[in-house]
């Protein structure tokens, strides 16, 4: 929200999206989690960050890349 005031201020355009959760992955319904591609989780106490990393938000599928 602090970043999002500051571009705001600096009248660089911002997106607001509902796949930006705000807290861990389990404070949510697993059928909400699973209906959705997350691409933000905040709050990772008593957790381990890198497992949801991997869980919930690492590519499996590789790419080709330039």
């Amino acid at each position: 929200m602090v970043l999002g005031r500051c571009f705001t201020s600096l009248g660089i355009p911002i997106t607001h999206s509902p796949l930006f959760h705000q807290a861990r992955p389990n404070d949510y319904s697993e059928t909400l989690i699973s209906l959705q591609q997350a691409i933000s989780f905040h709050k990772h106490w008593d957790i381990d960050p890198v497992a949801v990393y991997k869980h919930w938000l690492q590519d499996t599928h590789p790419r080709d890349e330039l």
